[in-house]
């Protein structure tokens, strides 16, 4: 099947998938407008924890939740989440029961990570695409060996990909930031990197201390 026909396709199946129940939630953030993970993007993160396992996992840019739902695959994990919209956390605390291992943080991905003692073995980063460069090199100093970090919608909608004259204004500057961050990356991980072309684009990097 050629490649222009067969995407469209393994989306719509990936987004017709779900190993858990994620409607209501994801429902929400759609209906209000508020960012969310595509359902293909989900699944795929839910297989990662899974195959991971690990035990201290942090998100930068909660949103509702949707990611969270997918990313607290057992009850061993825990989840710190963090956003600084309150209004998106508060919603976010109402789809988890106190049960659930996780804690829902009111802060700037950049504070959080300056003040943060832990240090984490999964890290996923759906926040403002421009600062993405400087929160790696925050991220850093706080990863377990071996730890798999993961950037949600790095092609920017595809843009990164297209000339720069085809790129709307407002997305020039985003576009040139995270062109060069990928190329960062992929300069200093050749090995220990991907781009994972589902959803917007998500950018691994499994990080090995030295």
């Amino acid at each position: 099947m050629q490649s222009e026909l067969m995407y469209p396709f393994l989306e719509n199946f990936l987004n017709s998938y779900e190993s858990i129940d994620i409607e209501k939630i994801y429902s929400y953030s759609l209906n209000n407008k508020i960012p969310a993970v595509d359902k293909s993007v989900g699944e795929f993160l839910r297989f990662l924890v899974q195959l991971k396992s690990p035990e201290n996992i942090l998100e930068l840019g909660c949103g509702a939740g949707v990611a969270t739902k997918y990313l607290l695959f057992s009850d061993k994990i825990k989840l710190t989440a963090v956003d600084y919209n309150a209004d998106r956390l508060g919603k976010a605390k109402e789809h988890f029961s106190p049960s659930d291992n996780v804690e829902f943080v009111f802060d700037k991905a950049e504070n959080f990570l300056d003040k943060t003692e832990d240090y984490y073995d999964f890290v996923f980063v759906d926040t403002i695409k421009r600062e993405y460069p400087g929160i790696w090199h925050m991220i850093r100093r706080k990863l377990k060996n071996n730890a798999l970090v993961i950037f949600d919608d790095i092609l920017l909608y595809g843009y990164t990909l297209f000339e720069d004259a085809e790129i709307p204004g407002r997305y020039i500057q985003s576009v040139k930031e995270l062109r060069n961050f990928i190329n960062e990356i992929k300069c200093r991980y050749p090995s220990n990197s991907s781009v994972i072309p589902i959803g917007n684009g998500l950018l691994l990097i499994n990080h090995e201390k030295c």
